[in-house]
């Protein structure tokens, strides 16, 4: 499918706004550009949005979060409900690789 990336593949000219349920490790992702420059993309998050525009694009968007689209929606499993003057911290690290 168009839209499985769990093996490497080339993204296709299509309009992608995926979400996706990561491994309980979290999301890792390695993004190889023909100019022999990569990023690499991790995150403890169980979930990653996934933006490109349609057709050939500049750019990508990967967001790693911490519940799945729509979690308000589906009884908030996947939610971390926190109490007024509660925080909550994700990280997300972008390394450029050469």
């Amino acid at each position: 499918s168009d839209y499985n990336f769990n093996s490497e593949k080339t993204v296709p000219d299509l309009w992608i706004n995926n979400g996706y349920q990561m491994s309980d490790s979290g999301v890792r992702a390695m993004l190889r550009h023909k100019n022999g420059v990569s990023v690499l993309v991790s995150s403890p998050c169980r979930y990653l949005q996934v933006y490109k525009p349609s057709g050939e694009s500049s750019f990508l968007c990967l967001e790693p979060q911490s519940h799945y689209v729509d979690a308000h929606n589906f009884g908030c499993e996947s939610l971390s409900v926190l109490s007024p003057q509660e925080s909550m911290q994700i990280s997300m690290c972008i390394r450029i690789v050469t």
